[in-house]
């Protein structure tokens, strides 16, 4: 997939919502707020005229020749929301209609004040409408340079206040502006990627959420400098791909993880996640995107490449003698165990010593524990003097004590139980058959 340009403003799901609004009999609010003072009597016949106009193209005729686009942004500062949504359902229509006639509204700062009110975060058709017509500005309208600062401000309010209440609008009006690479560095200043990154580990978001966030993370991989920023984000990606039922779901995460499968940190947190076992699963049905067939086949081979490098003996040492063990595929590897159980030998079982420590030690996270529990039992299932080194280096007495101390992990004691029962079986194989 290729990085597009943003959309030109067209019709939103709500567009009913707004004809509706428009064909509300305003006349009676409009003589009224000129009798408080805040509308001339021009401005009020305007507005009436606007009214009797049921032809979009008509009132873009008015908009075009008049001081409607004036008066309509000047309603938007009014405090009577029905007020302020038929001010944003006239620009609406007006954008839709023609999105041309934008550079009528060229002045972002009613637009950024509005957002910032509590009745723009309390009502979602306001909140909606404001955020499509500012990105729309900012992306087709207003120049960036001259600009700066209402960019960084209005990227702050998105992130902010409207990503948590509004979340579908904030995502719309951000797929729009980061689109252009220019207002990237507001956005990441804003502190956006750890936000896209929370918002995302929510459990309770929509498909279409889930859809418009990874679709950014996708935008933002193209820049290769923030890649490396979206690494720990990877598990939550491929378990959304993994579980959605949607196929453009599925299409963008593919999509997105293509553009950040460019180091082998990235690569290893999608093995991690068992990305290769899905990516079997897709290989075999059939798709109409080719996009997605290209993704499929190119992480495929990442991952395979990914797996053969962390199945090294070296690989696996090094991580062993970190300390910090993780369910990384070679500890699964009965090829890997198989190939290199010899080298367990080497200083004097050394790497075996350093497991039995893992086990003692009591700093040591449940996850270490419990793989030196699984990775001690198949050194005794394969190892001619498995049984006895474990009982000579005194691991046996540790995994036993671990067994039987209820204060353990579930974890921690299940994958001790079974390296209890390695030690305890000579033909292991013939048990794991029966």
């Amino acid at each position: 997939m290729s990085l597009v340009q943003p959309d030109q403003f067209q019709p939103s799901g709500n567009v009913e919502t707004t004809q509706e609004i428009l064909s509300v009999d305003m006349t009676q609010e409009w003589i009224k707020t000129t009798h408080a003072g805040l509308l001339t009597e021009k401005d009020k016949d305007l507005l009436i005229q606007y009214e009797s106009e049921t032809n979009p193209e008509a009132r873009i005729g008015l908009l075009q020749s008049t001081q409607m686009p004036r008066i309509a942004t000047l309603i938007l500062t009014f405090h009577d929301v029905v007020v302020v949504q038929y001010g944003l359902a006239i620009i609406d229509q007006a954008l839709s209609t023609q999105p041309e006639i934008a550079s009528y509204f060229s002045d972002s700062a009613p637009f950024l004040a509005l957002l910032k009110r509590q009745e723009c975060v309390e009502d979602s058709y306001t909140c909606w409408k404001t955020c499509r017509i500012l990105a729309h500005l900012f992306c087709f309208v207003l120049d960036e340079e001259k600009n700066e600062t209402e960019i960084r401000s209005f990227l702050s309010i998105l992130i902010k206040h409207v990503l948590p209440s509004h979340a579908e609008p904030a995502l719309y009006a951000l797929q729009q502006l980061l689109r252009k690479s220019a207002l990237r560095t507001g956005f990441i200043q804003a502190n956006g990627i750890d936000s896209l990154k929370n918002f995302l580990d929510s459990p309770n978001n929509s498909v279409q959420s889930n859809y418009q966030t990874i679709f950014l993370i996708w935008i933002l991989s193209f820049d290769k400098d923030l890649i490396s920023k979206f690494t720990e984000i990877i598990p939550t990606i491929c378990l959304i791909a993994r579980q959605t039922q949607k196929e453009k779901v599925i299409r963008i995460s593919l999509a997105a993880l293509r553009n950040l499968a460019v180091n082998g940190h990235s690569l290893e947190k999608m093995v991690q996640s068992k990305l290769h076992k899905q990516l079997e699963i897709w290989g075999s049905k059939r798709w109409g995107d080719e996009d997605i067939v290209a993704d499929i086949e190119f992480l495929t081979q990442k991952t395979k490449e990914t797996i053969d490098e962390m199945s090294s003996f070296e690989r696996y040492r090094t991580e062993i003698l970190s300390g910090e063990l993780e369910w990384t595929p070679v500890h699964f590897s009965e090829t890997f165990w198989r190939e290199n159980i010899g080298r367990f030998s080497e200083n004097n079982f050394e790497l075996i010593r350093v497991l039995s420590q893992l086990l003692s030690n009591p700093e040591s996270k449940p996850t270490t524990k419990a793989i030196a529990c699984y990775d001690i039992g198949e050194f005794v299932r394969l190892h001619p003097a498995g049984r006895k080194v474990v009982n000579d280096l005194g691991a046996k007495t540790l995994i036993m004590t671990i067994l039987y101390d209820n204060n353990n992990d579930t974890e921690v004691q299940k994958q001790a139980l079974l390296c209890t029962r390695k030690m305890m079986i000579s033909n292991w194989e013939m048990v794991s058959v029966k």
